[in-house]
């Protein structure tokens, strides 16, 4: 039997930085932070509710520094969605990729999983 996956969550990224045509400091990154299919029952309609219709990433992408790196800080100190090493990763990416341009956004991806 096949069956469909289809994975939703958020991406953290960065678009990039190239000051000049003969160098590049970053090509851009795109991380997926969190996965909705895997938050507690209890709070998962709070955290997308919160993200598409609060941060209005269901119509658009967010890439002010500010909403973003505030969108972080709600997410962890109201739900507790990044533990210690995820957190600090998420800090330092801040720190790292500020002059690219940070931005959050929803994906979809569909994958074809075979269930045996």
């Amino acid at each position: 039997m096949v069956g469909r996956l289809i994975d939703v969550g958020l991406i953290f990224g960065c678009y990039g930085f190239k000051p000049s045509d003969s160098f590049c400091v970053c090509s851009g990154v795109e991380n997926k932070i969190l996965y909705f299919h895997y938050l507690d029952n209890n709070i998962s309609d709070n955290v997308i509710e919160f993200l598409t219709l609060s941060c209005g990433l269901l119509n658009d992408d967010v890439s002010d520094y500010n909403k973003v790196t505030n969108i972080i800080s709600y997410l962890h100190k109201t739900y507790g969605l990044f533990d210690k090493e995820e957190l600090h990763n998420i800090q330092l990416f801040i720190r790292t990729h500020r002059p690219c341009g940070l931005y959050m956004k929803l994906f979809e991806s569909k994958e074809i999983k075979n269930d045996k």
